[in-house]
């Protein structure tokens, strides 16, 4: 695995590269990596040091997207379950009004 072109910005602070997947961004191996990068090689490189690294792109963006849509994903089908419910039940019996008239 080897990355790209090392580049240092006008200040000479900030180096950046890019290092494509070789799997699929879609695949869960590419997902497995950055996690990886993220949990164990940067953690490691950082230590004792003042250098910050961050693992960015649209293959990492998409990788966060879905750790948050799977995070949110339960409540929002209890939501609809739950609301659905609530309609069926007005909609259908009006069980506010005693059953028997006098």
């Amino acid at each position: 695995m080897s990355a790209g072109v090392i580049q240092l910005d006008k200040a000479g602070t900030t180096a950046y590269f890019h290092r494509g997947p070789q799997d699929l961004p879609s695949d869960t191996q590419t997902a497995d990596l950055v996690k990886a990068i993220r949990s164990g090689a940067i953690p490691k490189s950082e230590k004792g040091t003042n250098m910050t690294a961050y693992v960015g792109g649209t293959t990492a963006g998409f990788v966060d997207l879905a750790d948050e849509i799977g995070q949110k994903l339960p409540l929002q089908i209890v939501v609809v379950i739950v609301l659905s419910f609530l309609l069926l039940v007005l909609h259908s019996a009006p069980w506010w009004f005693p059953a028997r008239r006098l």
